[in-house]
């Protein structure tokens, strides 16, 4: 009787000292899965973004550090080149709308106004020049994810949003 309570007794140790590494690991996987994603998110740069959402459509594709960026920030958005920490755009070539720009100022302000006139900029180009694209830039999408201002025109923008968004 003695050893089938020893062992009883036993057996409740083992388990208890079991589903303790068990709690502890969970809970050290838990914080290892927050700082990766915290990790993550201090990571994201625009070429990231850009690589990661835009889509096939989007063949042509500008960073931050390339001149093609730099000598042309002016004209696409109205603020100078050494106002701008982060930058990229990728846009089709074939005579379509679709674009993916992403921006993030140095002083952390808004890049929103930027990238409103670039929008009504393009509204302006492409309502006499293809038509059939003004539901796209009508229907786009401007919005700020960890910094980053985004614009989305493309048929797809909630798709790509999600992209940016994960």
């Amino acid at each position: 009787m003695k050893r089938k309570i020893l062992c009883v007794l036993l057996s409740l140790m083992l388990c208890t000292a079991v589903s303790a590494c068990a709690e502890s690991n969970s809970k050290a996987d838990s914080t290892s899965s927050a700082e990766s994603s915290a990790s993550a998110v201090n990571n994201i740069t625009a070429d990231k973004l850009i690589d990661t959402a835009a889509e096939e459509s989007m063949t042509q594709k500008a960073y931050y550090a390339d001149d093609v960026f730099r000598s042309n920030v002016k004209k696409l958005y109205g603020i100078e080149y050494d106002t701008i920490e982060d930058g990229a755009i990728a846009y089709g070539d074939n005579g379509s709308a679709d674009e993916l720009s992403i921006l993030k100022l140095k002083d952390g302000t808004s890049a929103q106004k930027a990238l409103e006139g670039r929008l009504q900029n393009r509204k302006t180009q492409f309502e006499n020049y293809k038509p059939s694209e003004m539901p796209k830039l009508e229907a786009a999408l401007i919005f700020e994810v960890n910094g980053y201002w985004v614009l989305i025109v493309s048929d797809n923008a909630e798709s790509i949003k999600e992209k940016i968004g994960n």
